[in-house]
């Protein structure tokens, strides 16, 4: 009797090219008979490119009070999926070292959660975590060295003019399995921002990049900025200073000021940056209570420096 035949195997490069063609992840998650490739780290980074497939809606994580996760609800088509998420993930955090309830969202990018735990933000020596809320796992990050924040930045420990702020990067894309991952910490001051970053390949700290306010003092006041994220880049702004400080990761971490145009934003006002898409941003005034509805349109010139007004 002859041998049963063998179904020739295809490779896995070729398998996940032809899974980044699938139209919706429900059409990925019947494919399981490649379960191994389809969840692997490096296809799934590819697959959820938002240009390839945007990423629903899921809701979001409150950090002031108590915390919690908002879930998308219906007439949202991602509602059964957000309903799915609350309901598989621990979002009270309560793998954490105790006492849980001490730890405070920061920030949540890429399927990863940072959390603190302090009393006050304004302070550089805190308990950090960065966790995996779905499979409860997490990774204690140590503070920023004294030296190293003294040598950077020396009025920062003691300055109440000081805001130390923790952030998570986008991640880098690249094409490795493993689980790496940075954090970021802007420290501003009344007369400059230095950024450091923390690398879990390392685990360490380093100094990143740094600019200076002076000698106009172009932020009046670091404490009342708000940090944003759209088109690749963070915003940090509060329309009344006139000046807004922008990070780009895809220009080696550059750190500028651009000037904004002429927005009228009452004290009882804020700023949002937004993303508009095709590399356009929108700017909305806004109040404590609710969105107006005034928006205008910045035109990004990646071209152009920073310092030559970017928007048109």
């Amino acid at each position: 009797m002859a041998p049963a035949r063998r179904e020739p195997s295809l490779p896995d490069e070729i398998l996940e090219d032809i899974f980044l063609r699938l139209s919706a992840p429900a059409d990925l998650a019947r494919a399981a008979s490649f379960r191994r490739v389809a969840s692997g780290r490096r296809f799934l980074r590819r697959f959820l490119q938002p240009r390839l497939h945007p990423p629903p809606l899921l809701g979001f994580l409150e950090h002031r009070g108590r915390g919690g996760f908002h879930q998308a609800e219906p007439p949202y088509r991602s509602a059964p999926s957000a309903r799915a998420v609350a309901q598989a993930v621990d979002f009270t955090f309560s793998f954490l070292p105790s006492p849980a309830g001490s730890w405070r969202v920061c920030d949540a990018r890429d399927g990863r959660v940072l959390l603190s735990r302090s009393v006050s933000a304004a302070t550089a020596f805190v308990d950090l975590a960065a966790c995996d809320p779905l499979h409860r796992r997490y990774v204690q990050i140590p503070g920023i060295p004294g030296d190293l924040l003294s040598s950077s930045c020396p009025f920062a420990p003691y300055h109440d003019g000081v805001e130390f702020e923790r952030f998570l990067p986008q991640d880098s894309g690249d094409e490795k399995d493993e689980p790496s991952f940075q954090v970021l910490c802007s420290v501003r001051s009344w007369y400059s921002a230095v950024i450091f970053v923390f690398s879990s390949v390392t685990g360490d700290w380093s100094r990143l990049t740094s600019i200076s306010f002076l000698p106009r003092r172009a932020i009046k006041d670091p404490k009342v900025l708000m940090r944003y994220y759209a088109c690749g880049c963070f915003y940090w702004v509060n329309g009344w200073d006139g000046y807004m400080l922008v990070l780009d990761p895809r220009d080696d971490m550059k750190l500028s000021l651009v000037e904004l145009p002429r927005i009228q934003v009452t004290q009882h006002q804020g700023l949002a940056i937004v993303d508009a898409g095709e590399d356009r941003l929108d700017y909305w005034r806004h109040t404590s209570a609710s969105l107006q509805d005034m928006a205008e349109q910045w035109f990004w010139a990646g071209e152009m420096a920073a310092q030559d007004h970017p928007f048109a």
